[in-house]
């Protein structure tokens, strides 16, 4: 993918969906998105995801379903983000800090109003059962979150 300017998209719905091809992503400008739904959806080559500015997102509902090679996942800004149902569902290759960073996305997610989760946003019952030995566990549960299973 060449350097997109994208300094004035909203929305990056399905951007990349179903681009089975794809490793990497380039760094985007996301400063003014508020809709990432689908975003990487069944991008499954897909292994690592670049910091992005996700501080005016709304909604990341599937926004990385079905990205299975996906190990890291950066720390994005959640404050604002209404939906994230099934946004990892069958990422099964995250790693244990993607993890801890999914945790402390969860307690930051402060505007969620839907089910708080681990099952409802998809990760797998062996990932949440990872998470309660990681370090942002504490917060994630005190911010109203459980893993479901």
């Amino acid at each position: 993918i060449p350097l997109l300017n994208t300094s004035s998209a909203t929305t990056m719905a399905s951007m990349f969906r179903s681009c089975t091809k794809l490793t990497e992503i380039p760094q985007l400008d996301t400063s003014n998105v508020t809709n990432m739904f689908n975003m990487f959806a069944f991008c499954p080559n897909l292994t690592t995801i670049p910091l992005l500015d996700t501080s005016k997102v709304t909604n990341m509902e599937g926004m990385f379903n079905g990205c299975t090679n996906l190990t890291t996942i950066p720390l994005l800004d959640t404050s604002k983000v209404l939906s994230m149902k099934s946004m990892f569902n069958s990422c099964t290759s995250l790693t244990d800090e993607s993890l801890n960073n999914i945790l402390a996305m969860c307690a930051n997610a402060t505007s969620y109003t839907y089910t708080k989760t681990l099952a409802y946003i998809s990760l797998t019952s062996e990932q949440a059962t990872k998470c309660t030995t990681l370090s942002n566990y504490s917060a994630f549960t005190s911010a109203g979150w459980t893993t479901g299973y």
